[in-house]
């Protein structure tokens, strides 16, 4: 019997700290590792998809028929970026969040349930930087939340929050809220090292991931890429510590 898929959410309230590079090394670490990997955008930016998407025009379902309607075909599943399968994100996200301001529970259990019927070895999932119904429903359907920020206090400030917010969720969640947080898009200098050594990973404790990924321009041109070069991206000291990361949550 397969064990049932390992779902990871990529979350973060703040722009720019790497969320979707996140989602996406991840993925790329889980699939040259040959691990089936399902990527599921549910951000209306629909960023992550247009970066795996050869022509966004293709889209007759995204994520939001999967979350909104009686929806559970496999042909929503696009399947042609590398080896990484994935289900668009798009505008009509945007109606899940008005259709549910205030998250009743029923919603909960639509995505999990849903994704519980796709046969793979884990699922990312790719969220919005705004609190709402979307970002909940991913993290209430998750294994594991994937917390992406920066060294700053305004990043903190923000953790906390989310944090706050995603623990009151728990009451919806069978297994429990489990997250990690990781430091990325870091540019890494010795008094940066300093504070983040002395004081960040103090404040955050036992759940802060020790792989620090700096901001890293050829990495993310490679990852983003339309056609990346495994070998390239395999050597970069960026993606490795990606992998030191994705191996801790292998199945």
């Amino acid at each position: 019997m397969k064990t049932r898929a390992k779902v990871i959410s990529v979350c973060s309230q703040k722009g720019g700290v790497g969320k979707t590079t996140t989602a996406l090394a991840l993925s790329a670490s889980f699939v040259l590792a040959g691990k089936s990997t399902l990527v599921i955008d549910i951000d209306p930016n629909a960023h992550i998809s247009a970066i795996l998407s050869k022509d966004s025009a293709q889209y007759t379902k995204t994520s939001a028929d999967l979350l909104m309607k009686k929806f559970y075909s496999h042909n929503i599943i696009i399947s042609q970026a590398m080896p990484v399968h994935y289900i668009p994100g798009g505008d009509g996200l945007v109606q899940y969040e008005k259709k549910d301001p205030f998250f009743k529970k029923s919603w909960y259990g639509r995505l999990r349930k849903k994704i519980s019927r796709f046969d793979y070895d884990y699922i990312i999932i790719d969220t919005p930087t705004t609190i709402g119904s979307l970002l909940y429903t991913a993290v209430c359907a998750s294994d594991l939340t994937v917390i992406p920020v920066q060294p700053e206090l305004s990043s903190l400030k923000g953790l906390g929050l989310f944090l706050k917010t995603a623990k009151s969720l728990k009451k919806y969640m069978p297994d429990g809220f489990d997250y990690t947080i990781l430091f990325t898009n870091v540019v890494y200098t010795p008094e940066r090292k300093t504070a983040i050594d002395s004081f960040f990973k103090s404040k955050i404790g036992k759940k802060c991931s020790t792989e620090i990924i700096e901001h890293d321009c050829a990495f993310i041109d490679e990852l983003f890429s339309c056609n990346p070069d495994t070998g390239r991206l395999s050597s970069s000291v960026t993606f490795q510590k990606y992998n030191k990361v994705s191996e801790r949550f292998f199945i």
